[in-house]
């Protein structure tokens, strides 16, 4: 083993298991995420040994250690036990950030429209960076690892309160579990759909309008789109001219919320829940908006952030496409100084990077350490044809599985196949309203997966962990989303 990633492993203790998701990413500063539990660890006096994030072929990897996660989740149910108004006051802190960080937008696009010097741009991007950073930590950093191992807090108390009543769990858990707040996805649509049913000669005013406040909705970690009003008035005309159809249909975008509040209300109201399962359903209605909200500024903030790399590469004669492959600190300090990184090691990043984040330091590992470091995280890679996870929504779907990782997979998607991808994110939704279901690698009970395909009304299976890997285009598969299970049928 290289003596570099010898010492890493021995430094950070890293044994698996890890958990870990993936997205097609290259906006990101390498190593946002652990600076993200920086300001967790800072703002709950919490602690975390390390985070680690690899980029290859513009594929990002985040690996979390599983001890890490689980800590993460006993500190905050301790902190919560100890200060009952702590998720209260967590909730609060986070939308006053929020209301920080649209101050921090304005004041940015403020600056881009006055052609500023870059010294006075770089100022303006660095408040942001900084606002959006602690939105960001004060909504991600617990709740991510909430989601990401239910299993670790309020899975057992479901098993407890079904073994109590006799309830079904899969079930039990998708009433429970279910978000009470209409997601920033379908509130678009709604909102679009509702500029429909105006008279015609008001109808582009109120688009242009719309496409103002919604131009990022195609956003995601790797590409771009500022919608034109056009792509707008394009899908207005899609909704047609029966005004009675156009409310239905409006009707039926806020209705999976309603019921799902609904559905949970009864459900308590007939099977009281312990004061213990009570709080959870509670951490998690609250986890479930701010994931919401919090992945709709990621969408805006990717845009600035695309922007700023190319204004600060053109300021510097640099490449823009080199400055994804560094360190946030990195890159502030290589443009305050004048000076980029060295080309051979950009080079060597460009082809495998692996960033290691602790709560006082950074390193990275490029090239072929970083590709021997990556084979020594995935080693505990489970292999096996059994695909199981934790059921998002209920139902039972056969159908082609067909693999979305990037939004060029976009396009071989048909309609009744199987959506499996590592995660799901809002640039897939168009192909997600044709899927027979979806089946993720990762996700939580507020994931983007669970949240739409309750919307939607498609069997979905999170946090299976492997099924990118077991599964390949053509393969035909059953998924049981009411047993968790995707059974394979015949091979491509």
């Amino acid at each position: 083993m290289n003596p570099a990633i010898k010492s890493l492993i021995e430094e950070y203790d890293l044994k698996p298991p890890f958990v870990n998701k993936g997205a097609h990413a290259c906006l990101y500063a390498m190593n946002v995420v652990g600076l993200l539990w920086r300001v967790w660890a800072e703002y709950a006096r919490s602690s975390f040994k390390v985070y680690i994030h690899s980029i290859k072929n513009n594929y990002a990897t985040v690996y979390y250690p599983a001890d890490e996660l689980r800590k993460l989740i006993d500190d905050f149910l301790a902190k919560l036990a100890a200060e009952p108004d702590f998720l209260d006051r967590n909730q609060k802190d986070w939308q006053t950030a929020c209301s920080d960080l649209e101050e921090k937008i304005k004041a940015f696009q403020a600056k881009l429209d006055s052609h500023p010097d870059f010294e006075s741009l770089k100022s303006s991007y660095e408040a942001l960076f900084s606002s959006y950073l602690y939105e960001y930590g004060l909504s991600c950093a617990v709740q991510e690892a909430c989601g990401l191992m239910p299993e670790a807090w309020i899975v057992p108390e479901i098993k407890n309160y079904c073994a109590q009543y006799n309830l079904d769990y899969n079930a039990t858990l998708a009433t429970l579990t279910s978000p009470v707040d209409i997601s920033f996805v379908t509130q678009e649509e709604s909102e679009l759909m509702k500029i429909a049913l105006y008279p015609e000669q008001k109808q582009q005013e109120a688009v242009e309008a719309h496409a103002s406040r919604w131009y990022w909705i195609k956003n995601n970690y790797s590409d771009i789109k500022v919608l034109p009003v056009e792509y707008f008035l394009d899908r207005l005309k899609e909704f047609g001219q029966d005004k009675g159809a156009i409310e239905a249909r409006i009707g039926e975008t806020q209705k999976a919320p309603m019921q799902a509040e609904q559905s949970k209300s009864a459900l308590l109201v007939e099977h009281p829940v312990s004061e213990k399962l009570a709080l959870y359903i509670r951490i998690n209605e609250v986890f479930a908006l701010m994931q919401d909200i919090r992945k709709s500024y990621v969408l805006r903030l990717n845009h600035y952030h695309k922007i700023f790399l190319e204004q600060a590469a053109l300021a510097r004669g640099w490449n823009p496409v080199d400055l994804r492959f560094y360190t946030y600190h990195e890159l502030m300090g290589a443009l305050t100084a004048g000076r980029p990184l060295p080309s051979d090691e950009l080079a060597r990043r460009q082809q495998c990077l692996v960033s290691f984040t602790s709560q006082d330091s950074e390193e990275v590992l490029s090239g072929e350490e970083a590709e021997e470091m990556i084979g020594q995280l995935e080693k505990a890679s489970n292999k096996s044809d059994t695909i199981q996870g934790m059921t998002a929504n209920q139902g039972k779907a056969r159908g082609t599985v067909k693999i979305v990782l990037t939004t060029h997979h976009l396009t071989k998607f048909n309609p009744g196949d199987i959506l499996v991808s590592s995660m799901t994110r809002p640039e897939m939704v168009s192909v997600m309203r044709k899927a027979a279901a979806f089946v993720t690698d990762e996700g939580g009970i507020t994931s983007h997966a669970a949240i739409v395909s309750r919307e939607m009304g498609i069997p979905c299976i999170i946090g299976t962990k492997i099924a990118t890997k077991v599964l390949q285009d053509g393969d035909e598969v059953e998924v049981d989303a009411d047993k968790g299970i995707v059974k394979i049928l015949s091979r491509a």
